[in-house]
């Protein structure tokens, strides 16, 4: 039997809020990883996504812990409903030591032993190169230097970083968190054509 099929581009987001589909459009067009023609358009309402640039490192996860305490106790979110993603295993490492030590329940995505039917309250935990394909109320970027260092990043080149980053922004449907630091924001300005740099100019606005 001769089948032929129809090709449907879906225009509408139903998953993201209108303030993070539109700066995933931005993104898209100004890394022009993407067809503009083909953008799909939200109509949920929503907080603007929000940029945290922190003094240090070591601020930057203290940052990411409050974010997660606000979401958790001021919003009402429960745990699973937080996901929180770094540039590669060491800083996703170093995140769930942190939460332990606050009595906070986390689980590496990319761990083995991961079940998503498991109803356990904790924490999500991902690295940007494992993000696409799931989709999270609240979504934490932690965006560090070692995005742009294909030793560091999972041998990612600077395509495959921009959409890493995009795919980043798209799984966050109601809040949108990106933390990075002083040093990183002051290398990477608009000029320097960088995934970090294309996202810190846009989310500065």
């Amino acid at each position: 039997y001769k089948v032929q099929g129809n090709t449907i581009t879906l225009k509408t987001n139903y998953r993201s809020t209108v303030p993070i589909q539109k700066l995933a459009s931005d993104y898209s067009a100004l890394c022009k990883i993407h067809d503009p023609n083909v953008n799909s358009q939200a109509f949920i309402p929503g907080p603007i996504p929000e940029l945290i640039i922190a003094d240090s490192n070591n601020k930057a996860y203290n940052e990411i812990l409050k974010k997660i305490s606000w979401c958790k106790y001021n919003l009402e979110f429960e745990f699973k409903d937080i996901c929180v993603v770094t540039i590669n295993s060491d800083e996703l490492s170093k995140l769930h030591s942190l939460l332990s030590v606050k009595d906070i329940p986390s689980n590496i995505i990319e761990s083995a032993d991961f079940d998503f039917k498991k109803d356990d309250n904790s924490i999500r935990l991902s690295t940007i190169k494992y993000i696409k394909g799931i989709d999270f109320p609240i979504l934490i970027l932690f965006l560090s230097e070692k995005l742009i260092n294909k030793k560091l990043n999972g041998n990612m080149d600077s395509n495959i970083q921009m959409n890493c980053v995009y795919a980043c922004i798209t799984r966050a449907m109601d809040l949108l968190y990106v933390i990075t630091t002083k040093e990183v924001a002051n290398m990477h300005k608009i000029d320097k054509k960088t995934p970090i740099a294309y996202l810190i100019h846009l989310m500065s606005q």
